[in-house]
């Protein structure tokens, strides 16, 4: 629920947070740079020359510098960075050394398992109070592994095109701040202007060439510590509010509202790439933000992203608050995948075929 935390002070801790954002991608900006913890053009990049990866680290350090600021233990919570930094740390490699997708699960799941522990938090069941529900019994921490998986590499795989996966965050944090406790509230609150700050030296501009001139020393991406950061947190923020008593009945399984897009591409690419005989864990192109840019300009996607998860979050927000029940979730979740994927496999047989 809505609580009223915006007293003067959190508002300028708020506001502060992009600001120190913006000093820490700078800050970072040279150190990578000179450690060749860059993004080079080609491959599955959309860019042109080579950019530093600091979008992880500097996010992650201005949380800590606002909590300690702030006094409030819950961004700078030892068990939430416990979680956070094995994952961080292996991902920060991972963009100096490209590693196994397998290595890279594995980490992934050491990390949500020192989640789980600490927050003594796991998905136990599915469906709204007073509805159906399915337990997991025995199954509660497999199945809770699972979901933390597929989240973060949503993350990581949207993180294609500048500017896309941190405008997507913001929206699914907007929602998660309207239906969260207090506690949330403020993770989520200062998350969303630690990523408008990032956003400013990592939106494609219209006019590319004059930005790149004036100010392409500042720009910076998120990398794979950055996506991969920004979808641990989430997991933590939808399974601790979940557990929690002052905010909404907020059931896991409503997650799909928080971040539509990602979920229904990591979905799709998953089952197109088995279809074709590749691994469901190796990169491609073939991501909707790919094909979408063989037609549309970046700014034009981004857009399209906005509306469209704006769209969905508003959705979501009417069934949180309203309770809806696991079956009429589950209907509008397939249907509204149905028409993703006949609206990406239009794009496939246009650009792929």
């Amino acid at each position: 629920m809505i609580n009223h935390i915006f007293v003067p002070h959190i508002l300028l801790y708020s506001v502060f947070a992009s600001i120190i954002t913006v000093i820490y991608c700078q800050f970072f900006r040279p150190i990578f740079i000179s450690l060749g913890i860059v993004a080079r053009s080609g491959g599955n990049s959309s860019h042109k020359g080579e950019v530093p990866l600091v979008g992880g680290i500097s996010i992650l350090s201005a949380l800590v510098t606002i909590g300690i600021l702030n006094g409030d233990e819950v961004l700078y919570d030892a068990r939430l960075f416990f979680s956070v930094l094995p994952l961080f740390f292996v991902s920060l490699v991972d963009d100096k050394y490209p590693i196994s997708p397998f290595l890279r699960l594995g980490v992934q799941a050491i990390a949500l398992l020192v989640l789980i522990q600490t927050f003594d938090v796991d998905i136990s069941y599915i469906g709204p109070e007073g509805g159906t529900r399915i337990y997991f019994g025995g199954l509660a921490t497999p199945v809770t592994l699972l979901f933390g998986l597929f989240v973060i590499n949503a993350f990581n795989w949207i993180d294609g095109l500048d500017g896309l996966c941190a405008t997507v965050s913001i929206v699914g944090l907007a929602l998660m701040f309207a239906v969260s406790g207090v506690q949330e509230q403020l993770l989520s609150i200062t998350l969303i202007f630690t990523l408008l700050g990032f956003l400013a030296l990592n939106f494609p501009y219209k006019h590319r060439a004059v930005y790149q001139r004036r100010w392409g020393r500042f720009r910076c991406f998120l990398g794979d510590n950055g996506s991969a950061s920004l979808g641990i947190l989430f997991v933590v923020l939808m399974i601790v509010t979940s557990s929690r008593d002052d905010s909404y009945e907020l059931d896991v399984s409503y997650t799909w509202y928080f971040i539509v897009i990602p979920i229904f591409d990591a979905l799709h690419t998953m089952y197109y790439r088995v279809l074709k005989g590749k691994s469901p864990f190796y990169g491609d192109k073939d991501h909707l933000h790919h094909l979408l840019a063989e037609q549309y300009s970046r700014q034009s996607i981004i857009l399209r992203y906005l509306i469209v998860s704006s769209f969905f979050a508003t959705l979501g927000f009417i069934c949180i608050i309203n309770g809806i029940g696991l079956y009429t979730n589950i209907f509008l979740f397939s249907l509204s995948l149905i028409a993703f994927t006949i609206t990406k496999n239009r794009y496939i047989k246009k650009y792929r075929t």
